[in-house]
Formats: C-alpha cells, structure tokens, sequence
C-alpha cells in the first residue's frame, strides 16, 4: 500500500474534534472515526453494495452494540451505496447525538462524492 492509499482529515465540532482516515483497498474501503488524538478500534460494520438481487446495501455490525450498532451500519451502507464498494468502518467517538452524526455524514458524503 502506497501514501496516496490512506487520507486523513479532520472535521472541528463545537463539542469535539473527529479524526478521519480512510484507506482505499483493492476490493474496497477502510473508514476509521475518533474522537482522541490517535486511532482505536470502536463501534464496528460491514457493508456490501446492493446488487441485481437487492436494491439497498447490506451491512452487518461487527462489535456494535445498542443504538449505535445502527448508526455505524447506516454510515457504512452510505458508503457502499456512493462508492459501489465495500466498506469497513470503525467509529470510536463517544456522545455521539444526531447532529454529531449528521456532521460525521456529511463529512464523509463530501470527501466521497465531491
């Protein structure tokens, strides 16, 4: 893997400041969330992009429990559905609330879209 395969950035909230790295792979995406200064492994998904047989992406939560086993599939199946690809992601950010997800959406909608 090469430099140009990893991106970081960052995106300053009134509440906190979210990290983001994104490794593009052969067969898909990487996506890492956190809100400390250095990575770790968090709240955890899977996602497919939809095919002939199903119209939405699928995705399975790895080691997510409670309300945010959603949130981090929802965030990966967007992936899968902007990018065509797989997608991993991992997202260690506490007191996440809808508009700290909101922003995290939009954050990552704009770097894979735009």
């Amino acid at each position: 893997m090469s430099t140009s395969d990893t991106e970081d950035f960052e995106l300053s909230l009134p509440k906190m400041t979210l990290k983001f790295r994104i490794v593009t792979l052969e067969n898909g995406f990487l996506v890492m969330i956190s809100d400390s200064p250095s990575f770790r492994l968090g709240q955890s998904a899977v996602s497919v992009p939809s095919g002939q047989a199903k119209r939405e992406p699928t995705s399975m939560a790895i080691s997510a429990v409670g309300p945010d086993a959603m949130t981090v599939r929802t965030i990966a199946e967007r992936i899968s559905a902007w990018t065509g690809s797989m997608c991993m992601l991992i997202m260690a950010v506490k007191d996440t609330d809808r508009v700290v997800v909101m922003e995290i959406v939009n954050a990552l909608k704009n770097h894979f879209v735009t």
